[in-house]
């Protein structure tokens, strides 16, 4: 009786994990499934449904960032949260930095992206337009560079 009882664990288990990779392999996102919604009207006796929102086609990419399935509020969210991660700089084997974008004068134009990804072809690969203030930039490794000689000449000196 035992082994029956993890048997049926086990074949719900697998079922639930079969629904789970149809349903992300489709690219339904999860507002599709959570705002559907009826309202009745009791004058004309007519139902209304409220349409479900607009999703990005399969496979779409935002520089490298997969947003296909999503809405479009969704996948300004993924890419903002990706964007604004520490951008990896390595000086050499004892100094790393990992400044966020803005620090180097990066400001993304999301708004743009997201336009574009919505009305993209399914697996179509879009690019987030990024302005880079030059001056920022020089003035962050200007003051990486001073700080790490600083450093430098203070550790010699002790």
């Amino acid at each position: 009786m035992r082994r029956l009882g993890y048997a049926v664990v086990a074949l719900a288990c697998a079922a639930a994990g079969a629904f789970a990779s149809v349903v992300l392999a489709g690219g339904v996102g999860a507002a599709g499934f959570l705002t559907t919604s009826t309202t009745g009207t009791t004058s004309t006796g007519t139902t209304t449904t409220t349409p479900l929102p607009a999703l990005i086609q399969p496979g779409v990419t935002i520089s490298g960032i997969p947003v296909g399935g999503l809405t479009a509020e969704e996948a300004r969210t993924v890419v903002q949260e990706r964007f604004e991660l520490g951008l990896p700089l390595v000086l050499d084997r004892k100094h790393r930095l990992a400044p966020p974008p803005s620090a180097l004068g990066a400001v993304p134009h999301y708004d743009e992206a997201i336009a574009k990804a919505q009305a993209a072809l399914p697996g179509q690969a879009v690019t987030l337009p990024v302005l880079v203030d030059g001056a920022v930039v020089r003035a962050y490794v200007l003051s990486a560079s001073t700080a790490d000689r600083w450093t430098h000449r203070f550790s010699c000196a002790s």
